[in-house]
């Protein structure tokens, strides 16, 4: 399992609620993985609530059937 931060960075929701579009930037950490990230909800009414200049953290596990 890796963990990684990212600061979202932006919110776009579209004209017509199709769809939920997050962008996050990367915090730097040593030992820790990094990357761009960006997200996109296709039912926004499930999607979590983020809020840009707030901190998330992605943890990345391996899927077991």
């Amino acid at each position: 399992m890796a963990n990684a931060k990212f600061l979202c960075s932006y919110v776009y929701r579209p004209t017509g609620d199709s769809r939920l579009d997050v962008y996050f930037e990367p915090l730097m950490e040593d030992g820790a993985p990094s990357g761009n990230l960006n997200l996109s909800f296709t039912d926004p009414n499930t999607a979590p609530d983020f809020v840009a200049g707030e901190i998330y953290v992605l943890t990345l596990s391996k899927d077991t059937p």
